[in-house]
């Protein structure tokens, strides 16, 4: 009768060194979806939608349902974003003789923002180094929003379960 032959240690650390190309290959596509990630993001988008979900099922929309808006990624880490209601009614007298009343409306109706953002990957978040915007409360703060990319739309939600989120469509 023959004797089974050792167990060898040439297939363990066979088996090792295969696990390591291949932990090193799926990190580096890791690697690469963040870079691709933070270069698909680069370009002009137009807004879809902006809504807020309530925990009690409900959906507001903080500019109508049928918002305009334009959010602008560069590649040097520039960003710029205008969002205005889908009703701006005119001033009643005219630019000169606006009532407060009409500027409030008009301030509530309208938000904009400029300045640097990074990507962040792993977290799949947008920090946004705010140097400009409408709300003087965020003046030189950092914005976080948390996206999603799938093809040509982009969502950009204000908190980690995406209750208050805006979507956005590439313009090609």
């Amino acid at each position: 009768m023959k004797a089974r032959p050792a167990h060898s240690t040439v297939l363990p650390a066979v088996s090792a060194a295969v696990f390591i190309v291949l932990s090193l290959a799926v990190s580096g596509l890791g690697l690469a979806s963040a870079a691709d990630d933070a270069a698909r993001l680069v370009g002009s988008w137009k807004l879809v939608s902006w809504q807020t979900k309530h925990t009690d099922g409900s959906t507001d929309y903080p500019m109508g349902e049928s918002p305009a808006g334009l959010l602008i990624y560069d590649a040097r880490g520039n960003m710029s974003l205008q969002i205005m209601d889908d009703f701006r009614p005119a001033f009643s007298q005219g630019y000169d003789k606006t009532t407060l009343d009409e500027l409030k409306e008009v301030y509530k109706t309208y938000a904009a923002m400029f300045g640097h953002y990074s990507v962040d990957p792993s977290a799949r978040t947008v920090s946004i180094e705010v140097q400009g915007i409408t709300n003087p409360n965020y003046m030189s703060s950092t914005l976080t929003r948390y996206y999603t990319l799938k093809g040509n739309t982009l969502v950009m939600a204000f908190d980690p379960k995406g209750m208050n989120s805006t979507t956005w469509k590439r313009i090609q």
